[in-house]
């Protein structure tokens, strides 16, 4: 009885022969960073989504069960209200890490972030589904916007994958059989390339070891899962699972970094297809040695600058190098007497500010300040009441520019994907408390200075 209406479901042919899902490789995990890097929009969010599972090893149901926890930093802590494992009947909850991906100065990471805590809140998955218009011909654009109250299905997310996968290079024939293992299989395959101990492989994707198939003796009850009882007893098993994948994650980078001049590249600055497989990741593992993970200093590409120090004190003037400022730019725009520049300097120091007197710059993230805007408050309150504001979740957030009739904040360097709650012109009264704090620290220190003499937090 060889027709499928008989056939039993439960068993196989006689010769099927089972296989796992293809990994991703790390050309293509690289030029979906380098498509997530060039990215804007809804766009770069889908792609920081795609490459979410690949950084965390996750399955897709539990991605859909999960919200945002708290920012770590370095890695962000999710929750997943029903696992896999059964205990007493249940599958009970548990807590699973993203680590950060530095690319070029943007992470994966933190676009995810902002995006739950500020446009998705109360969202209780992870994956919201996308509002498609005729109009766009049915293609994800830049400005397209979510539906957070509605899950994206599965077959939605493959089609994005598969789309990420043309993009960067895959053929199509190839990438339209890619299924979802192949991201799940990325973070266990540099680990297991690393040679890494059993409990690091085990701490890659929180497993437990499930134990060997059953016997012939029905009457022979399963056995249960085996958990190390030094796993079992222990605390930080989430921290644990963060620090083993960002060191996979990093040193996966830092080859990178070392063969990036010799990997060829597309005119569009991706990599060749098929130049950067396992086999030669497998060799250059064993023939450079691995660096110190250091959380303060994030592997990356060589070209992204770190940060400038900032000393933080509550006393600390706004100071400009003598000589660093031109002096007709200075005085031309500008003429203070002494008081009034003594005014100015004692403005309170901004979350960023610093006392730096080697820089030029009198903001921590904008090294293209006018010369104006660092001498301190303004003559007048003209700039606080006219200022543009608009409100994202519990944050008033301060107008930079208008991108395409959108407001663009300070602390961001593309206007939200979500529309603001309500907008407005000028302030009366209000506190540091409602601000958005990356706002007050990335704009011009004059303008900051002139806010925190209007509102009294100088004194």
């Amino acid at each position: 009885m060889e027709h499928w209406l008989t056939k039993s479901f439960k068993f196989h042919a006689q010769a099927h022969t089972s296989r796992q899902a293809r990994e991703l490789e790390p050309w293509e995990f690289v030029n979906m960073l380098e498509l997530f890097y060039k990215a804007r929009g809804t766009q770069k969010l889908l792609l920081a989504m795609v490459l979410m599972p690949a950084c965390a090893c996750i399955r897709y149901e539990h991605l859909q069960r999960s919200s945002l926890v708290r920012n770590h930093g370095h890695w962000v802590e999710f929750h997943c209200s029903q696992g896999k494992a059964r205990r007493f009947g249940a599958r009970p909850a548990y807590d699973w890490a993203l680590p950060e991906v530095p690319y070029r100065g943007h992470g994966v990471a933190k676009a995810l972030c902002e995006f739950y805590a500020h446009e998705a809140l109360g969202m209780e998955w992870l994956l919201p589904a996308l509002a498609l218009a005729a109009d766009d011909l049915w293609e994800v654009t830049a400005t397209m916007a979510f539906i957070v109250d509605k899950k994206m299905s599965r077959g939605r997310f493959l089609e994005l994958f598969r789309g990420a996968l043309c993009q960067s290079g895959l053929e199509v024939a190839s990438a339209q059989r890619a299924t979802y293992n192949r991201l799940r299989r990325f973070a266990p395959t540099i680990a297991n390339t690393m040679r890494l101990g059993a409990l690091d492989l085990q701490a890659v994707g929180s497993w437990t070891e499930l134990p060997q198939g059953g016997g012939a003796d029905p009457q022979v009850a399963k056995s249960k899962a085996v958990v190390p009882m030094g796993i079992h007893y222990a605390g930080g098993k989430t921290a644990r699972s963060a620090q083993v994948k960002q060191r996979c994650l990093c040193r996966l980078l830092q080859i990178f970094n070392q063969r990036t001049t010799e990997l060829a590249r597309t005119p569009e600055g991706l990599l060749v297809p098929h130049c950067w497989k396992w086999p030669e990741f497998e060799a250059m593992v064993e023939m450079i040695p691995e660096a110190v993970f250091e959380p303060e200093v994030p592997l990356d590409i060589p070209e992204v600058i770190p940060p400038a120090s900032v000393e933080e004190s509550s006393s600390a003037p706004i100071e400009v190098a003598p000589g660093a400022l031109p002096i007709e730019e200075a005085t031309s725009e500008v003429d203070y007497d002494a008081d009034e520049r003594e005014g100015a300097q004692s403005a309170p120091d901004s979350p960023d500010a610093t006392s730096d007197t080697s820089s030029s710059s009198g903001s921590a993230s904008d090294a293209t300040a006018e010369a104006r805007d660092l001498v301190g408050i303004l003559e007048d309150d003209s700039a606080v009441l006219e200022a543009s504001w608009f409100r994202q979740s519990k944050k008033i957030h301060l107008v930079r520019d208008e991108v395409d009739s959108r407001p663009s904040p300070w602390c961001r360097d593309s206007p939200f994907s979500q529309e603001p709650v309500e907008r407005g012109v000028g302030f009366t009264s209000s506190s540091t408390v409602a601000f958005c704090q990356k706002c007050l620290a990335r704009m011009p220190r004059g303008l900051y200075a002139a806010y925190a003499e209007y509102f009294g937090w100088a004194h």
